[in-house]
């Protein structure tokens, strides 16, 4: 098992190599807050995973969307 040290170091590597080639990277499987909030300071745009939601049917994503953006305002 790698050390959070490692890990964090790859996760690093993989965002500047996104950065330098201009891509958009999502961080896939984000199940916690910590996760979420260590992955935003190092400067991840885009996350998925449980902790934003459980997956589900496209019909039900307009309500999701609906209601993120009243809390939005």
């Amino acid at each position: 098992m790698m050390t959070y040290d490692r890990s964090q170091a790859i996760v690093s590597s993989i965002l500047s190599l996104g950065r330098a080639l201009d891509l958009e990277i999502t961080a896939e499987g984000v199940e916690t807050a910590e996760q979420y909030n260590r992955l935003r300071k190092m400067g991840c745009p885009y996350f998925q995973g449980y902790f934003l939601n459980r997956p589900m049917r496209s019909e039900s994503l307009e309500d999701v969307m609906r209601s993120v953006a009243v809390c939005a305002v």
